[in-house]
């Protein structure tokens, strides 16, 4: 079977309120089961921050009303299986912003009927980057050890 290469540009948001941390749990892909941030592909003719909005409402029913700050950049490259045997080669570029706020809003816990299963506020302290219970996107976890000063 052929391998397909992919390259995917995408805007992402690390939202906190009140100690906590909203988290967007997957239901496809190689990353499968683990909570990541909510965000998603930027669009033709998209700005990041167009994106974002976007993508906040659509995953956990959240409209936005605070300005997001452009924090991190990420680039990484993986390859996995899919389950028909196809092998992709996923280019990764993920633009990272801040969203602090007020309180914690109410969230959609049915998710997106796309890439989401639903989203879920939890405590930033009580987040273990090593847990095999609690299963968290590789990006989440270089975030909280960032916050940590860890990395």
């Amino acid at each position: 079977m052929a391998e397909s290469r992919i390259q995917r540009v995408a805007s992402y948001a690390f939202i906190t309120a009140e100690g906590h941390v909203l988290l967007s749990l997957l239901n496809r892909g190689p990353n499968r089961g683990k909570w990541t941030l909510i965000g998603g592909g930027i669009e033709f003719g998209e700005t990041p921050k167009d994106a974002l909005i976007r993508e906040i409402e659509e995953e956990a029913g959240i409209r936005l009303n605070v300005e997001p700050i452009l924090w991190d950049v990420s680039s990484h490259s993986h390859s996995f299986t899919e389950e028909n045997g196809e092998v992709k080669n996923i280019h990764f570029i993920g633009i990272i912003h801040r969203v602090e706020l007020p309180k914690m809003l109410v969230c959609k816990a049915d998710g997106d009927g796309f890439s989401s299963d639903g989203t879920r506020w939890f405590k930033l302290d009580g987040l273990d980057v090593h847990s095999k219970e609690f299963p968290i996107h590789p990006t989440v976890q270089r975030i909280l050890k960032k916050l940590a000063g860890v990395e």
